[in-house]
C-alpha cells in the first residue's frame, strides 16, 4: 500500500494486481467462482453502506498517491519550493473521495438493475448498517464459527447453494439452478420456510431483552398470554419487550422484513412495515398514551430502519452512564438474526433431502412393484 501512494512507476498495473490478489483471496476463503457486476458493486461497497469493504485501489490509485504527496505540503512550503506535479482532485478523505467515484464503469452501464443497486447502496445513511464485518468476536453472541460466517457472505451476496425444494412449495424460482432466486426463495417462501419466520423473531426479541437486562435496564418480555400489554380489542400481535427507562415506558415490537427488489426501490419495505406498525398501535396510543411505540424493524440482511435507530439513541439518552448500549443492542440482534438464519438453513435442507430421499425410495418401490 505504501508503494501505490508513493510511487507513480507502473502504479495502474501494480494496482490491478493488487485488486486481483483481494478478489482471489477473498473467493479462496469463501469457495466463490466468477461474480457478476452486481456482486462486484457489493463486494467494492464500503462497509458503511452495506458492502464488503474490499477497497477498488485501480479506481484510486492515481488519487491515494496525490493525497499521500500533499502530506508533504507543509513541508515544501516552509522551504519555498513547488509541487512537481499539478493535481486534479481535491483530496480530503478516502472514505469521501470511495463514496464520490466509486466505479464508474459500472454505473456507466446500460443495465438498469446494476446501476440502481449501486446507486441504493451509495445512498444509505451510515447508520442505516451495523455491519457485523465491523464487529469485533468479543463474547460468545458476537463469535462466528467457519461454517456461519461463510453462510452469512453467501446470504448476503444472494449466492446460497441450491437444495431440492418439495412440489408443493410455493413461488419456485423460474430457474433452479440460479443463486440468486434461491437466496430470495428461501427468505420470503412462507411454505418450507415458514417456521424461519418465528425463530429469526424470536432470536432478536430474546437478544434486545438480554442485552437491556445486561446494561441495567427494566425490560420485560411479553408473552403471547400477558393481558396489561395486549393491544385493544384483542387484536393480533402486540408489543414484545417493554422497556421502562426513568419513567418512561417503550412499548417495543420487533419485525424483521426482506429488502425490497431493485424495481421497487431500497428500503420500501423496511418503511411500508414501520407506517404499518405505527398505525396498528394507534389505538393502543389513545388508552396508553405515555407509552413510547417503538418499531424495531430490521432487514433479512442486518440494516435497521433509521427510524428505529433514532427511538434506540433517544431511549439510551435517558440513562447517560451507559454509552455502549445502542452499540451492543444494534450489534447483539444482528448476530443473533444472522446466526438463527444459518440454523434455520441447516434445519430446511435437511428436512427438504430427507422428504426428496423418501419420495424416490417410495417411487422405486412403487415401480418394482
Amino acid at each position: 500500500m505504501y508503494y501505490i501512494e508513493s510511487s507513480s512507476i507502473a502504479l495502474d498495473f501494480v494496482a490491478e494486481k493488487i485488486d486481483d490478489l483481494q478478489l482471489s483471496t477473498f473467493k479462496t476463503l469463501f469457495s466463490f467462482g466468477n461474480f457478476d457486476p452486481i456482486h462486484l458493486v457489493q463486494l467494492n461497497c464500503p462497509v458503511e453502506d452495506g458492502g464488503f469493504g474490499l477497497f477498488p485501489y485501480k479506481q484510486f490509485a492515481q488519487h491515494c498517491r496525490e493525497k499521500m504527496v500533499r502530506k508533504t505540503e507543509h513541508f515544501l512550503t516552509n522551504f519555498d519550493l513547488k509541487f512537481v506535479e499539478e493535481f486534479k482532485f481535491p483530496i480530503t478523505a478516502s472514505m469521501k473521495l470511495w463514496n464520490a467515484h466509486l466505479l464508474p464503469s459500472v454505473y456507466g452501464s446500460k443495465d438498469w438493475k446494476i446501476q440502481h443497486l449501486a446507486k441504493t447502496f451509495l445512498q444509505l445513511p451510515t447508520y442505516a448498517h451495523q455491519s457485523f464485518l465491523r464487529i469485533p468476536p468479543v463474547n460468545r453472541l458476537s463469535t462466528f464459527d467457519d461454517d456461519t460466517f461463510s453462510f452469512v457472505f453467501r446470504h448476503r451476496l444472494r449466492l446460497l447453494t441450491p437444495y431440492h425444494l418439495p412440489f408443493d412449495c410455493l413461488r419456485k424460482p423460474t430457474d433452479p439452478t440460479s443463486l440468486r432466486q434461491f437466496s430470495d426463495h428461501f427468505d420470503t417462501c412462507q411454505k418450507c420456510s415458514s417456521f424461519t419466520y418465528v425463530r429469526r423473531h424470536e432470536a432478536v426479541v430474546t437478544a434486545l431483552h438480554r442485552c437491556c437486562k445486561f446494561h441495567g435496564y427494566d425490560s420485560q418480555l411479553v408473552l403471547c398470554y400477558s393481558p396489561e400489554f395486549a393491544r385493544p380489542k384483542k387484536a393480533k400481535g402486540g408489543a414484545d419487550v417493554m422497556l421502562f427507562v426513568n419513567g418512561r415506558t417503550y412499548a417495543i415490537d420487533v419485525a424483521i422484513v426482506r429488502e425490497s427488489s431493485v424495481s421497487l426501490g431500497h428500503q420500501s419495505n423496511l418503511q411500508t412495515k414501520f407506517t404499518e406498525k405505527m398505525r396498528e398501535y394507534r389505538e393502543y396510543k389513545e388508552e396508553n398514551p405515555s407509552h413510547t411505540i417503538f418499531p424495531f424493524i430490521m432487514s433479512v440482511y442486518g440494516s435497521f430502519h433509521p427510524a428505529s435507530v433514532e427511538l434506540l439513541t433517544e431511549s439510551c439518552k435517558q440513562m447517560r452512564v451507559d454509552t455502549f448500549f445502542r452499540q451492543d443492542v444494534l450489534r447483539h440482534t444482528q448476530c443473533a438474526l444472522l446466526k438463527s438464519l444459518y440454523s434455520s438453513f441447516l434445519t430446511t435442507r435437511t428436512k427438504h433431502e430427507a422428504l426428496t430421499r423418501a419420495t424416490e425410495r417410495d417411487g422405486n418401490r412403487a415401480a418394482n412393484t
